[in-house]
């Protein structure tokens, strides 16, 4: 979730949405810091988190860093999220930023967002081409760089888990070799089936199952391309489960994230839609349990404690 200004799905709707606990990114990539502070994307992110928090208190949700404060939450019948930053451009040249990071609470970081970084190579730009342009024209390799990978080891140490969602292949199968911890792509769907660029190849699944990881399946559709509905949603998950189980499914919203999402889901509201079409497609109650929270909670409580 990356609220914006004015976010279609606030904080406070969550109570009432049945939602208890959500992550909460905020942009690290020049695409959300260059217009935050141009000079400055370091505090441009710093000023992010300061906003999160600040619509948290005022929406009487809570932060929390780990498996026994969202279940203290829970028993309390507070919604809660989990601080998250998508594009970790601002960590290069500097991972003891890292520290700070998971002192503040952070506790998920997606590697790349719509840029290549000290850390790694995007897999779609934000026009929806694949790859950056310097990757197209050979001037960049794909890939993990040593730095990357030394970031990893270091979110691994501290807790952090390693989100490779729109990152590119040979980042991703690279990010799964080098992590000792669970690796997730957060919003995504199975490239077998729709041959979008934000989408993954059955070796990235396997690779991120490998690891104890989940893929979040996500309910973007534009046009003609993404998942129509929640069939469609559902077809996805059966092609995950039958590839690497279901423990290794999720759903990742990217709410107030995307320009446009499946028929009948107009955000974190309307979850129900995914049961919908689970039921449909013969996952049983205890599987859609599993893929709608309880998966997450096993790989949060595996990472970050």
């Amino acid at each position: 979730m990356a609220p914006s200004m004015d976010p279609a799905f606030s904080f406070d709707q969550m109570k009432t949405s049945g939602i208890d606990a959500m992550v909460a990114c905020v942009l690290g990539d020049p695409l959300g810091t260059l217009w935050r502070a141009p000079r400055d994307p370091w505090k441009a992110v710093r000023r992010q988190f300061v906003s999160l928090e600040n619509q948290a208190d005022a929406a009487g949700v809570a932060v929390i860093r780990n498996s026994t404060e969202l279940n203290t939450a829970r028993a309390q019948k507070v919604p809660s999220i989990v601080l998250a930053m998508e594009g970790a451009d601002i960590l290069g040249p500097d991972l003891h930023r890292l520290e700070w990071l998971h002192e503040r609470g952070v506790r998920m970081i997606g590697l790349v967002h719509y840029s290549d970084n000290a850390l790694g190579t995007i897999g779609t730009t934000v026009c929806g081409q694949p790859r950056s342009r310097k990757v197209r024209r050979g001037a960049r390799t794909a890939g993990l760089t040593r730095f990357g990978a030394e970031a990893i080891s270091l979110m691994n140490d501290l807790g952090i888990i390693v989100d490779v969602a729109h990152a590119d292949s040979a980042t991703t199968l690279s990010a799964c070799a080098a992590s000792d911890a669970p690796v997730v792509s957060s919003h995504t769907g199975a490239a077998s089936l729709d041959d979008l660029s934000r989408y993954i190849s059955d070796e990235e699944i396997v690779a991120i199952a490998a690891t104890g990881g989940l893929i979040g399946l996500w309910p973007f559709r534009l046009r003609k391309r993404g998942m129509s509905d929640s069939r469609d949603f559902a077809r996805h998950a059966a092609h995950v489960a039958d590839l690497v189980g279901i423990e290794h499914l999720a759903f990742g919203t990217d709410a107030n994230g995307g320009p446009a999402t499946m028929a009948k889901y107009n955000g974190p509201q309307d979850n129900s839609e995914f049961i919908t079409g689970l039921s449909a497609a013969g996952f049983s109650e205890d599987d859609c349990a599993a893929i709608m929270g309880g998966n997450a909670l096993r790989v949060f409580t595996a990472v970050c404690g």
